[in-house]
């Protein structure tokens, strides 16, 4: 009785981070959830784990991430206050803050988040074959946008081909290549190129450390066929795709940009200008909306952001915010080290990076959650 109450225990402490991997990516109106289960663990481990916050604070490991998360906090406050810039950001960064402060770590081995991230790439798998092919839904991440959906899918498949390297069981191995299958296929039926390319560049990373246990030429049996079933399973979508960009790219190229690529090139001339206009702190969220409202460009004048990481936070942030972001990002690779967290928070804070080129990852809070939930857990879990 007492081995049951200590696994439900330990299942209520990290379900904040099963309701991120599992839930909010996949269903619709789930994230509040994250927020609310969130503050009942929160008072939960304050009260009957008294020494962990002592304990979690003193580790050195943690000491700048900690920083960098609280100095991005002040400043994100300071401009909501200030300019009425959105709150959601710093809200989701410190209800992170104060959960990883407080949970018994100690309780918990990594394996814990090394299986929860294989069993949400088979949900994510599972989701996007229901949603493309029971709903008839072309660009699946219905339950967020297909542009999150995409970076959530690409680092579970790719965190999951790494976690192949570190399970020795064969058959545990399969099931975990499976799942990383799976959800790379939710990846290609999200249609978002800009993930495409961030995948693509981290998975060479990862094939790289596959290097250091196997062969080249068992890597290479182990490739090929992965790629020729990729090919034949996703070959419409991925085919289609190819097509719509280089569509896109003729018309830009004849002076429309009426198209997605299009859009994306006027959107990111506007951030450059708007952020000139005030390079250190930026313009606020009011101020570049209304900016973006007078753009010609049909497809350009209604979206919510500039479609690129760095030139949205230039012109929302200045060039201040982006630097506190970035070195935000980077943090979690310092002091990590244990090498397989290490290498997981490596491809996560990749795939942020280079896809920040294309789309805005942390628009959607969803993002924040996982990726901050992820690097504290992984740094904080000692082995």
């Amino acid at each position: 009785m007492k081995k049951i109450f200590l696994l439900f225990d330990k299942i209520f402490i990290l379900s904040p981070i099963f309701i991120v991997f599992y839930s909010i990516f996949n269903f619709s109106d789930s994230k509040y959830l994250v927020s609310r289960v969130s503050v009942l663990v929160i008072i939960y481990c304050f009260f009957r784990y008294k020494d962990s916050f002592r304990h979690n604070i003193n580790k050195k490991n943690i000491s700048f991430i900690a920083l960098s998360s609280l100095i991005l906090f002040i400043y994100f406050s300071i401009m909501h206050l200030w300019r009425g810039d959105n709150f959601g950001f710093p809200r989701t960064l410190i209800t992170c803050v104060l959960y990883l402060a407080v949970v018994p770590w100690d309780k918990f081995s990594k394996k814990w988040i090394f299986n929860t991230i294989i069993v949400a790439s088979y949900l994510c798998g599972f989701n996007a074959i229901y949603e493309h092919f029971f709903l008839g839904i072309n660009r699946v991440g219905i339950a967020t946008n297909p542009i999150p959906y995409a970076l959530y899918c690409a680092f579970l498949s790719l965190s999951s081909l790494y976690l192949v390297s570190v399970y020795h069981n064969k058959f545990n191995k399969f099931l975990i290549l499976l799942g990383s299958f799976l959800s790379l296929g939710a990846l290609v039926l999200t249609e978002t190129r800009g993930v495409w390319l961030a995948y693509s560049i981290c998975l060479l990373y990862v094939l790289v450390l596959f290097l250091e246990k196997i062969s080249k030429q068992k890597l290479l049996l182990f490739i090929i066929p992965l790629v020729i079933a990729l090919f034949f399973t996703f070959n419409t979508e991925i085919e289609s795709r190819i097509n719509k960009t280089a569509t896109e790219i003729d018309k830009i190229l004849e002076g429309d940009h009426q198209t997605s690529i299009g859009a994306r090139i006027d959107l990111w001339w506007c951030g450059t200008s708007v952020w000139l206009s005030s390079p250190v702190l930026g313009v606020g969220d009011s101020h570049l909306k209304s900016v973006i409202a007078l753009i010609p460009n049909k497809k350009a004048y209604n979206q919510l952001h500039i479609h690129n990481q760095y030139l949205d936070t230039l012109a929302r942030y200045g060039f201040v915010g982006l630097v506190l972001l970035v070195v935000w990002v980077i943090s979690g690779n310092v002091g990590t080290n244990n090498r397989d967290s290490r290498r997981l928070i490596i491809i996560f804070s990749g795939l942020i990076l280079i896809s920040g080129l294309s789309d805005v990852p942390f628009h959607h809070t969803h993002t924040v959650y996982l990726f901050f939930l992820l690097v504290g857990s992984l740094k904080l879990i000692d082995e």
